[in-house]
């Protein structure tokens, strides 16, 4: 049976947050000629908002073999005031190790004023490397829907810098999002 490590933490409901962890399966050289990954049974889950009906289960990995401290790095969505956060493990005659758990709020994207490139239109925001964002348009303000422009980008720097060529029409307002 998996053994669970739980925390509530406080959080605002509809923020983003980046939730870092260090986890590792160590296995003795020793070991290594004997057992194989699946001789040795384990499962390691990471679940978020725990306290709600809407769980959402964003790491679980079982008989995974042994490996050093990785980085698992991931964006969540908090959806009350009060998130918990569980870890749930099994590690059949071994351990995993797990360290420097951190939740940070993600902020959201600020654009910057930039001037218009040559022949494009230039958009910048500020930007968490690794973080996920959608460029989005509209032609009128009245509207209720936003239209995706292009991919999503993941940041590589901050600013973050979008170009497009110049479009004839309307009048397009534009909007970055951070995505979860």
């Amino acid at each position: 049976d998996l053994a669970y490590l739980s925390q509530p933490l406080p959080t605002r409901a509809g923020q983003l947050y980046l939730l870092s962890l260090w986890v590792q399966n160590p296995l003795e050289d020793t070991q290594l000629a004997t057992n194989s990954p699946g001789d040795n049974p384990n499962q390691f889950v990471v679940r978020w908002n725990t306290n709600s009906t809407s769980t959402n289960v964003i790491f679980n990995q079982t008989n995974m073999g042994p490996f050093t401290w990785t980085n698992l790095v991931f964006t969540v969505k908090a959806s009350t005031n009060v998130t918990s956060l569980q870890f749930g493990f099994r590690n059949d005659n071994d351990f995993f190790c797990l360290d420097n758990v951190s939740v940070m709020p993600l902020p959201a994207p600020v654009l910057q004023a930039t001037a218009p490139g040559e022949g494009s239109i230039q958009l910048a925001w500020t930007a968490l490397a690794g973080a996920a964002y959608q460029v989005q348009y509209q032609t009128n303000l009245a509207q209720t829907g936003w239209i995706d422009l292009g991919g999503v980008l993941t940041a590589t720097s901050n600013p973050m810098i979008y170009s497009q060529s110049p479009v004839s029409g309307p009048t397009r307002f534009y909007r970055v999002l951070l995505l979860p």
